[in-house]
């Protein structure tokens, strides 16, 4: 199985995956901005998929249209610790190591 096979697998299941043709997913590129607890911040994307990121995060800010799943594990793996479209707020910082995005 090749990697990219394998990285959609979790998306899939999550239903992160778009199950709409591309041209019906939203006209912007997708990012989501994060919120450290110590204030700093880390913007990811520019397109749907999974990328790496590390640090105890308070929140999440996605562009309109899309979600973003945060995981526990590098390679959009582990535990799924929140899903969050627009801005969400955590009530408890969460330590993560990736985060998936996709049209919502």
């Amino acid at each position: 199985m090749n990697k990219i096979v394998k990285l959609a697998a979790p998306l899939l299941l999550l239903g992160l995956v778009p199950a709409l043709p591309a041209h019906a997913a939203p006209s912007t590129q997708p990012f989501a901005v994060v919120t450290r607890t110590d204030g700093t911040t880390s913007s990811v994307g520019g397109s749907v998929g999974c990328f790496g990121t590390e640090g105890s995060f308070r929140s999440v800010d996605v562009t309109p249209g899309y979600k973003a799943a945060i995981f526990s594990d590098y390679g959009c793996r582990g535990n799924v610790l929140v899903v969050g479209a627009g801005r969400t707020g955590f009530p408890a910082p969460f330590d993560a190591r990736s985060i998936a995005l996709a049209p919502s």
